[in-house]
């Protein structure tokens, strides 16, 4: 596994945000799940998305937080309604 990036993830719908070590090399997919799973979302992980609100864009879940972008302490927003469309 590469090198992590420390960020902060923001739960939709809450106030809740939570300072997060990430893996930079792993895709979007996996992570997905693994963060959902730690803010203990009740939504299915296919239904989710991942926002980097500091740089504004959606990650598309095939890339890496590498490949798109990401700096350590960038403000992360996960949220039901991903595009999921890979592009």
């Amino acid at each position: 596994m590469g090198s992590t990036v420390e960020v902060f993830i923001v739960r939709a719908f809450s106030r809740q945000i939570v300072r997060m070590p990430l893996p930079q090399d792993v895709p979007v997919s996996e992570l997905l799940g693994e963060i959902a799973q730690r803010l203990e979302l009740p939504y299915p992980v296919q239904q989710l998305g991942l926002y980097n609100l500091t740089r504004d864009f959606e990650y598309i879940r095939t890339e890496t937080l590498r490949q798109r972008g990401v700096g350590a302490g960038d403000l992360l927003l996960i949220a039901p309604g991903s595009s999921g469309c890979p592009r």
